[in-house]
């Protein structure tokens, strides 16, 4: 599955749809001997609902899992409009650990456009961040 994953991020960064980051690692807190995984993609569609003023002040952070038999956690980085929830970049991770969805967060500033956030710079700045009551959200967000 792992190498089949590899070869659609490398298609998908070629092919100019957007940008795609993977990377397997070992936790230094992973009890399981497996491999960690940690997918951040950020579509050129993506791309432009950065330069909304609205993204530089409002984000919210959502996830979902069991979304196949991975039981793959899939985050989403949002912000509202007058007409819709707008994507700004999308997470897949191997597990729910606070380390791992720190890792991704860290993953996220190498694929993020130029006006991320609405020109907060190239890392996770936003004026509110805004997610459920989820302790591995919130201190993966205090230690980016």
């Amino acid at each position: 599955m792992v190498s089949r994953l590899a070869e659609e991020v490398k298609e998908f960064n070629s092919n100019g749809k957007g940008n795609a980051l993977m990377q397997l690692y070992i936790a230094s807190t992973n009890t399981n001997p497996e491999q960690l995984l940690v997918l951040v993609i950020v579509t050129n569609l993506i791309k432009h609902c950065h330069a909304l003023q609205q993204a530089g002040k409002l984000v919210y952070i959502d996830s979902i899992a069991g979304l196949n038999i991975f039981n793959t956690p899939m985050t989403i980085l949002s912000t509202s409009t007058s007409i819709s929830s707008l994507s700004l970049a999308i997470i897949l991770t191997s597990d729910k650990m606070t380390n791992t969805f720190t890792k991704a967060l860290d993953m996220l500033t190498y694929v993020m456009p130029i006006s991320v956030f609405n020109e907060h710079e190239p890392v996770i700045r936003s004026k509110i961040f805004m997610t459920d009551n989820c302790k591995v959200k919130r201190t993966a967000l205090h230690n980016i």
